[in-house]
């Protein structure tokens, strides 16, 4: 998945508020996004435009990575 030249191989990402942010195309992912802005008494068109007092790029948040080059040992443990 390639987001604002951030590569997220096997990753989930959950968008920041933003006018440069690819936002879910469902209404359930508008309306939350929406719910969030609004809950801290601003506005969604002011947030998400270039120009203005909130004008915010956004960003993506990793919430769940499958790891890479990870290695383990197992340990035990007796007392």
């Amino acid at each position: 998945m390639k987001l604002m030249n951030v590569h997220y191989k096997n990753a989930s990402v959950m968008p920041q508020p933003g006018y440069d942010v690819k936002y879910p195309q469902h209404n359930i992912g508008n309306a939350v996004y929406k719910a969030f802005v609004e809950a801290d008494s601003l506005s969604w068109n002011a947030l998400c435009k270039k120009k203005g007092d909130y004008a915010l790029p956004g960003g993506y948040r990793a919430i769940l990575v499958l790891p890479t080059n990870m290695s383990y040992k197992w340990i035990t443990y007796s007392d």
